[in-house]
């Protein structure tokens, strides 16, 4: 399993005791940090097996961890215990309390591959089969592990505020890749204080107007946290798989976290016009063949989550600071209705 590194160099002498205790433990040697959160308390770590052909990563919650980050990698161990079955989600080698043991997925995250992508030819034309393919992959498989599995009918109401709650996350944080400065957090507060309520009526009408599609309410086993981060893309582009199961929800509502990463995958195309529509198409083509109508509830959902993003800089692609300008004018205007 690759995932973003946050540019770490630590070596197996600077890892906290406990979990040099576990390698020993089980057997694992130390080959390179992954990710830490000195918050949470936890490490993801790249390991090697006793003949050091296998490769795993291992992620590891501290003893001292607080009470809601232990919460959240019970909730994560407790789902790969299920062993799910899914082509999506890597079946877990080893699990305790505090350790999770999964095969090292080759490949990279869905953000830093189509971020590379955006980079590799003329700006305003990607390389589009790759992403289309990619973007192909990953759409179905998810739709598989949401749409295939049981589900049970929510409420409208339910569902707007989850939306409401998704409008915010996007508006207001972002992927940790980029940051933003005093001046764009104060902007963002603003644009939250001015548009929430206006947003919320809007989301509430459009989703009263779908009411009768029974996937569109439908509630179930969801990632909770789908964003383009937690998908990994294999080297091939042949398979991808999900990560980060901590905010798992066993009765969420799946349209709301699939429309959290298409916002997301949009707004990173956002001056790339063309791109942007086909991959649109890939996704409302997937829904409609799911249900009728469905591809329809879909695309009115996003458009107010898709303002949020374009106005967080955070979101957009590689982009100039006159780029920027226009993409905050644009949510302006869209959220004034202009």
């Amino acid at each position: 399993m690759g995932l973003s590194s946050t540019d770490c160099h630590e070596n197996e002498e600077s890892l906290d005791p406990n979990l040099r205790a576990v390698l020993i433990e089980n057997s694992l040697s130390f080959e390179k940090l992954l990710f830490r959160n000195p918050r949470k308390g936890r490490w993801t770590i790249l390991v090697a097996g006793e003949d050091e052909t296998n490769r795993y990563v291992l992620k590891w919650s501290s003893p001292n961890s607080p009470s809601s980050a232990r919460d959240a990698f019970r909730n994560e161990i407790e789902f790969y215990n299920t062993r799910c079955d899914s082509p999506i989600v890597l079946s877990a080698v080893r699990t305790t309390e505090r350790m999770l043991l999964l095969p090292y997925f080759e490949g990279t995250s869905l953000r830093d591959f189509l971020s590379i992508q955006l980079g590799t030819g003329d700006f305003d034309e990607p390389p589009f089969d790759e992403i289309e393919a990619v973007l192909d992959l990953v759409y179905r498989r998810i739709l598989d592990f949401y749409c295939k599995r049981p589900l049970s009918e929510g409420t409208g109401t339910e569902l707007s505020q989850e939306l409401m709650t998704r409008w915010t996350k996007l508006l207001l944080s972002g992927p940790m890749q980029k940051s933003r400065s005093q001046i764009e957090e104060r902007i963002s507060h603003i644009f939250w204080n001015c548009f929430a309520g206006r947003v919320a009526k809007d989301l509430t009408q459009s989703v009263s107007s779908h009411e009768e599609s029974r996937l569109f309410l439908g509630k179930g086993l969801v990632h909770g946290d789908l964003h383009y981060n937690n998908i990994l893309v294999s080297e091939d582009i042949r398979e991808a798989c999900l990560i980060d199961f901590e905010n798992l929800e066993s009765d969420g509502f799946w349209v709301a976290d699939l429309a959290y990463l298409h916002t997301m995958v949009l707004a990173l195309f956002h001056f790339s016009p063309k791109e942007q529509e086909r991959i649109d198409t890939i996704l409302h083509r997937k829904l409609a063949d799911q249900e009728v109508g469905l591809d329809k509830a879909f695309g009115e959902i996003i458009r107010p989550l898709y303002t949020a993003a374009i106005q967080n800089r955070r979101f957009l692609g590689i982009v100039t600071k006159k780029q920027a300008t226009q993409a905050w004018i644009a949510a302006l205007k869209r959220s004034l209705g202009w």
